[in-house]
């Protein structure tokens, strides 16, 4: 009989053990589990950060390419010339001398 107490006991101490070294061995896991998705999101986090500011710069880029050139204009300093016809003349030689400098830029 007091084989049997000590067969039973001993039955229930590795029961005890294996239940504690299955109940440690799933909580490692997911320990790990919890490190490796914590750095997929830490990777993904900075994949985002780079192409948000790749994209930025190619915003950034296509707007000035498109922005407007300023003209300076050399007139004669000593005459007056701020006659209608001047100004519709420059007016009408603008666009081509932008389209030009598109074309050769």
């Amino acid at each position: 009989m007091l084989e049997e107490r000590e067969t039973e006991a001993q039955k229930v101490k590795y029961q005890i053990e294996t239940r504690a070294r299955t109940n440690l061995v799933t909580a490692q896991g997911e320990a790990k589990a919890q490190e490796e998705l914590a750095t997929a999101y830490r990777d993904n986090r900075a994949v985002l950060g780079y192409e948000l500011a790749r994209r930025r710069l190619q915003v950034g880029t296509a707007l000035a390419e498109s922005a407007p050139r300023p003209v300076i204009v050399h007139t004669d300093g000593g005459s007056s010339d701020n006659s209608a016809l001047s100004t519709l003349l420059m007016a009408q030689l603008l666009p081509q001398i932008s389209k030009a400098n598109k074309n050769n830029g």
